[in-house]
């Protein structure tokens, strides 16, 4: 069952990841074809904007469904994610790391559908990628899965309340969260993930968790760590939208986070070593999305 699981949600994440680079590589880019809105944000030339031929068009379907089949799949199926892992499911906090990845991933391949396959502006796109996020910070609050994590809620609140504040902004195309809103947390979301995939405990902090609990297993600091690249890649992919890059840099730029949080935790801090699991599998998804990183954004 282990192994069934675990290369299952191999296969899903390399075609996820493949499959999106090779649709984002046929999308017509044209730096002079602005977006429909006036706001001075959305006025600014969209890059992947053009129609998709019918191969891309079936391709980045495709990639789109497989990430959100990984993101559900955590965020309905935590128990069998840490179960292929063998990992503890009884640990509350194991379970919650995975569904908060699981929503981040939806968050992003909602963004990404929105803005790559839809052909939707960048205000669609960006409402539909944190939309996603605040619903995930409010069945947080409801869950109650702050205090089974020992963090408090104010910190998932505060997220909320500015997801929700930017969110009313930008269905009114207000210029303050066109132009600075959703930058603000797309920067946040960046930082913040970035600490949470390097330091998960001090990144958690953030969220409110007591810097004098326990420290976080080897298996809860993983997937916090997991949590943490998705949701700095989020972050980077919602800056690229609000700045106008070109589609293929955006997916380009979502790669970055996981690929350091991968080199750091294999090479490192060894920490997928210490959790007894099987090195090679990661070290291939490093070269793949160096590869990616590379080829896209430079």
């Amino acid at each position: 069952m282990r192994t069934f699981l675990l290369s299952t949600t191999t296969i899903l994440l390399l075609g996820s990841c493949a499959a999106q680079t090779v649709s984002a590589l046929k999308i017509p880019t044209n730096p002079t074809t602005p977006t429909k809105s006036s706001s001075a944000l959305l006025s600014i030339p969209r890059g992947g904007a053009g129609p998709l031929d019918a191969h891309a068009n079936t391709v980045a379907k495709t990639a789109l469904a497989l990430g959100g089949i990984q993101g559900a799949f955590n965020l309905l199926c935590a128990e069998a994610v840490l179960e292929g892992y063998g990992w503890s499911t009884s640990n509350a906090q194991n379970v919650i790391a995975v569904k908060g990845a699981g929503f981040a991933a939806l968050a992003n391949t909602w963004m990404n559908y929105q803005y790559l396959v839809a052909g939707a502006d960048s205000n669609t796109a960006l409402c539909s990628g944190l939309a996603v996020h605040w619903i995930g910070g409010l069945a947080a609050l409801i869950n109650k899965d702050p205090a089974k994590t020992g963090t408090k809620a104010s910190g998932v609140a505060a997220w909320l309340a500015i997801d929700s504040a930017v969110l009313y902004g930008l269905s009114k195309n207000a210029d303050w969260a066109t132009n600075y809103g959703i930058k603000a947390i797309a920067v946040l979301a960046l930082l913040s993930g970035g600490l949470m995939a390097a330091d998960p405990a001090r990144g958690l902090q953030l969220y409110g968790r007591n810097a004098a609990a326990p420290p976080l297993s080897t298996e809860t600091a993983l997937m916090v760590e997991a949590h943490g690249a998705i949701l700095s890649g989020g972050g980077a992919m919602m800056l690229a939208v609000a700045s106008g890059i070109e589609a293929t840099k955006v997916v380009g730029y979502a790669f970055i986070p996981f690929t350091l949080a991968l080199i750091k935790s294999v090479f490192i801090t060894k920490q997928y070593q210490k959790a007894g699991m099987d090195t090679a599998p990661f070290i291939g998804w490093i070269a793949m999305t160096a590869v990616f990183v590379g080829t896209l954004c430079f």
